[in-house]
């Protein structure tokens, strides 16, 4: 379980970084 939740936080930091207005915050 903790595995997937580590999957998951890592797919989501990637579209978030994905993002064009992460790096202004």
């Amino acid at each position: 379980m903790n595995q997937l939740r580590e999957r998951m936080a890592d797919a989501m930091w990637e579209r978030y970084q994905s993002y064009p207005w992460y790096r202004a915050t």
